[in-house]
């Protein structure tokens, strides 16, 4: 049974280094926008930056605070080099 699943995981299709690269890009910058879009409420929701509806109303602070956490570990997420798993065979 070991031999068939190792035989399994061999045969399974990986993802290109192109397109693995390709993907942690996109996660930084999605990354990065959303922790900038998230800092933007936070100041709308304590009222430090006005001009908008959001503007101090403490909800869109809370808000702005989950944004930008999810930010931060989308972009670490992306940024973290995993190892490649040895040959087994």
């Amino acid at each position: 049974m070991k031999k068939m699943e190792t035989a399994y995981l061999r045969l399974a299709p990986s993802p290109d280094r192109g397109a693995r690269e390709a993907m942690r890009a996109a996660g930084k910058v999605i990354g990065s926008l959303m922790v900038l879009g998230g800092g933007v409420w936070i100041l709308q929701g304590i009222n430090i930056l006005p001009g908008s509806f959001m503007t101090g109303d403490p909800r869109w602070a809370v808000r702005g605070l989950v944004l930008a956490g999810l930010g931060v570990i989308l972009f670490i997420g992306a940024s973290w080099r995993r190892s490649k798993p040895s040959d087994p065979a």
